[in-house]
């Protein structure tokens, strides 16, 4: 049996429905306006990971990926705020 280095053994592991349930309950206790699910915190985690400069390969063993590319795929494409910030820095219709 394949061991992941984040959530142990795949018997082991919870299923869809259980952290799904705890953060809609959550939700509601803390009266958070809009729908938190434990896939948008998985993504969180993940691009705050990538962002603050940790290795996609590191990433990839944190998410349980069987495939590097399968990270790639999802976390390495365009980083919205850098794309904003070039546009700014490179785009000068002024410059000769």
């Amino acid at each position: 049996m394949r061991r992941s280095s984040w959530w142990g053994d795949a018997a082991d592991r919870l299923n869809f429905a259980q952290p799904s349930l705890r953060f809609r309950r959550f939700r509601k206790m803390i009266r958070f306006p809009k729908p938190v699910t434990a896939h948008m915190l998985r993504h969180t985690v993940a691009t705050t990971l990538l962002f603050n400069g940790c290795p996609i390969g590191h990433i990839k063993d944190i998410l349980g990926h069987d495939r590097l590319i399968t990270t790639c795929n999802f976390y390495l494409g365009t980083d919205k705020r850098a794309a904003k910030k070039a546009h700014g820095d490179f785009l000068d219709y002024e410059a000769e």
